[in-house]
């Protein structure tokens, strides 16, 4: 969170003879500066302390309270951090304004804990078997008495499932979640990956398949902000072939292409096929009704974007778009001698159907060679920067299809650079992600 210092009277204000009473407010306004800008660095996770610094003065309580305030964590199961008064008080106090998030930590009952270990104990006593064809496939499913019941919660309008969670959540109980949340804005979705069996990976390809589905008839009801980051163990295994293979089929990828057409800001990070992505977005995009046009509309098709009675415009609204290179796409399987011309040709093909677009940026990610495109609209130039940890030149194709797309911005002149990344400075995994604009948009950090 931001902070700002707090208005503090100088040293050669007068002090009354309540404030000589306080020796708060007999210290210098320099001191009392300094004490504020070391308590605004030093603020844990926990926010320990923070509350007894709100209550220092007046003009603490201003910069200290919405940091007390801005995330609310609920666990039901423990008495001290449930709904009950709480809800009431944030409803009727005068904190309400000052609550950005809310977490809600949910534990799962004995009755379900005992079921499972019931289940377990009774597979433990089934014979072993030798051959892989004649295992067996455990499916976990949960329900709810309440599944039907949910109250539609139209005060949120952001939902973050983080990596925090350690599982792929079902695509049937995230729909029921996202629905019920009637002014939603934006979505930050981790669903936990680790090496996987192919029985899995058909399950794991249809639930991310089915969250792109979603996505279009939540746009339809306001939903503009997507981050899709599939999450990883440590980085040990990023040497794991398992996850070197498993790439989205071409019908997540058809789905999340149409999906980003929706939203303002999109972000889809671990398991994109991008030429794929590319070459689905620009079907999807160029299926777009033109203005006046009173052709079919899909279930894919974007609303009218004008006011009701006037004609109708379809358009897609993408401003910002960050896609990672898959594994499979990962720069060591490039020939290093030349440009990763296709990709980003495709890129500027695509680009060329979102007239909206702002900010594009494609990135390797990875412990060794990393590689970032961005396309970026400024105010007085258009311009595509190509930077590598390899040696990596300009390529006249790449050029051309990037400025046609620049062409849209007439009184904008266009630039190409590249740049040498020093893999010395990338010292953590996600080192390669801190270059980007779009940084913040990829998951929550």
């Amino acid at each position: 969170m931001d902070f700002q210092r707090p208005s503090i009277a100088s040293p050669d204000a007068a002090v009354s003879q309540d404030q000589a009473r306080r020796p708060w407010q007999a210290l210098p306004a320099e001191i009392r500066n300094m004490i504020f800008d070391c308590a605004k660095t030093t603020i844990s996770p926990t926010k320990e302390g923070v509350g007894s610094w709100a209550r220092v003065a007046k003009e603490w309580r201003g910069a200290f309270l919405p940091v007390l305030w801005h995330t609310l964590t609920f666990q039901p199961s423990n008495p001290s951090a449930d709904f009950c008064g709480c809800t009431e008080f944030v409803v009727k106090g005068q904190c309400r304004p000052l609550i950005k998030r809310v977490v809600l930590h949910v534990s799962l009952a004995p009755a379900f804990a005992d079921d499972v270990t019931a289940g377990f104990e009774h597979l433990s006593k089934w014979p072993a078997v030798e051959s892989r064809t004649d295992r067996i496939t455990l499916e976990l499913r949960v329900n709810s008495p309440s599944d039907a019941q949910h109250i539609r919660a139209g005060v949120v309008d952001g939902f973050s499932v983080n990596r925090s969670t350690l599982r792929i959540i079902d695509s049937r109980a995230m729909w029921t979640m996202l629905k019920a949340m009637t002014n939603l804005k934006s979505v930050n979705y981790e669903p936990w990956a680790r090496p996987l069996s192919y029985e899995e990976v058909q399950h794991r390809n249809k639930t991310n398949a089915d969250f792109f589905a979603d996505l279009p008839s939540l746009a339809r009801r306001g939903l503009r902000q997507v981050s899709f980051w599939e999450a990883y163990c440590p980085p040990s295994d990023w040497s794991d072939p398992r996850y070197l293979t498993f790439t989205y089929p071409a019908t997540a990828m058809s789905r999340a292409a149409s999906a980003s057409l929706y939203a303002t800001d999109f972000a889809l990070c671990s398991g994109a096929d991008l030429i794929t992505f590319f070459l689905q977005l620009c079907d999807k995009a160029a299926a777009i009704p033109a203005q006046g046009s009173h052709g079919p509309v899909s279930e894919f098709m974007l609303p009218p974007l004008s006011p009701p009675g006037s004609e109708p415009v379809f358009e897609p609204l993408l401003e910002r778009l960050a896609l990672s290179i898959c594994h499979t796409h990962y720069p060591d399987n490039w020939n290093h001698s030349k440009d990763p011309e296709t990709l980003l040709i495709k890129a500027a093909l695509a680009a060329s159907y979102l007239p909206r677009l702002k900010i594009m940026e494609l990135w390797a990610p990875g412990v060794d060679r990393r590689f970032i495109f961005r396309y970026h609209v400024k105010e007085e130039e258009v311009c595509i920067t190509v930077a590598a940890t390899w040696q990596i030149d300009k390529n006249p194709k790449v050029s051309e299809a990037w400025k046609k797309v620049a062409e849209r911005h007439p009184g904008l002149g266009f630039r190409y650079d590249t740049e040498h990344i020093d893999p010395e400075t990338l010292t953590e995994t996600d080192g390669i992600c801190k270059r980007l604009e779009l940084y913040h948009l990829l998951r929550e950090w």
